[in-house]
């Protein structure tokens, strides 16, 4: 008898964040840490597991630090229900993070299932939301057809594409991962973090820095 897999959405976002209007910044990570088969969708950020996400956690801190958002961040978009913030990965197969020898499994995964993954992201709605797109993966070989499918379709819909260090890095000082991008992309950042600040300060005053 065939397994049958659970099912996980490719993209993650906040509360009400897919029914609202301000622009996005989609954060492309490795991969998911889960067992589950990945598809087009969105699925709700779940705060009692993803704050415990190291590189969740550290997107956040960068952007805040960019921004200089007063106030926790994070804790801000979670208690406003919404955040400019969508998190996915560039690969379309969960690894779980106990197992060993992930390089080989990650090259292991084909061109068409990227193809796919990523044509299935940037075809949801929330899409044309999005301002800005950081891709968080390092720099192996084995994101390498990713990170150009990325760039093509971001160059289709005229979306601004910024690399940034791996966030989850383990020793990365904030002060290079802060230096990593260009000062027109921190720019931009900023541009979309306003954007939502104003937004929610009209809707949820109270819960914004």
């Amino acid at each position: 008898m065939t397994e049958i897999l659970p099912i996980d959405y490719a993209v993650v976002a906040v509360g009400r964040t897919e029914q609202e209007q301000f622009p996005l910044i989609l954060v492309f990570g490795r991969e998911n840490n889960g067992s589950a088969e990945i598809i087009p969708g969105i699925s709700l950020y779940d705060e009692t597991v993803s704050s415990g996400s190291a590189f969740w956690n550290r997107a956040y801190g960068f952007i805040q630090r960019l921004t200089d958002w007063k106030g926790h961040f994070r804790q801000s978009c979670v208690e406003a229900e919404m955040s400019p913030i969508l998190f996915t990965n560039a690969l379309p197969k969960p690894i779980p993070n106990a197992l060993q020898n992930k390089n080989s499994l990650r090259a292991a995964v084909q061109e068409n299932e990227i193809l796919s993954h990523v044509s299935g992201i940037f075809g949801l709605n929330v899409a044309s939301r999005v301002g800005a797109v950081i891709f968080s993966t390092g720099k192996s070989a084995v994101y390498e057809f990713s990170r150009t499918e990325v760039k093509k379709a971001c160059s289709a819909k005229n979306i601004p594409f910024i690399e940034a260090p791996y966030f989850a890095t383990q020793g990365l000082p904030n002060a290079v991962l802060d230096q990593s991008i260009e000062y027109k992309d921190s720019a931009i950042i900023r541009s979309i973090v306003n954007e939502f600040r104003a937004y929610t300060q009209q809707v949820a005053p109270a819960d914004v820095g």
